[in-house]
């Protein structure tokens, strides 16, 4: 599993394993896995946090997840927060 996350009553936060290969993000099983996280914290009316403590590049398969996510937050009223982004990562969005 490249997502690990945390949950709480108000958030649910996702993590980027460190030990999984970053082209494996580009994985369709995982853009399925963070979609219905994703689904789930807007369903739940909770905050979806995607921490990237330690990521220091960010891979096509990283940006095709955050592109996602924003997708739903326009169609499911997901409210999305983006943390810990190195300066580098900053500038892509």
């Amino acid at each position: 599993m490249a997502l690990i996350f945390s949950e709480t009553d108000s958030e649910i936060v996702v993590f980027f394993d460190e030990n999984v290969p970053r082209d494996a993000l580009a994985d369709e099983g995982v853009g399925i896995e963070f979609a219905q996280l994703c689904r789930r914290a807007a369903g739940e009316k909770k905050v979806l946090i995607v921490d990237f403590s330690g990521v220091r590049f960010l891979s096509s398969g990283m940006v095709a997840l955050l592109v996602r996510a924003l997708k739903l937050t326009r169609e499911d009223n997901l409210h999305l927060r983006l943390s810990n982004l190195d300066e580098q990562a900053r500038q892509v969005f």
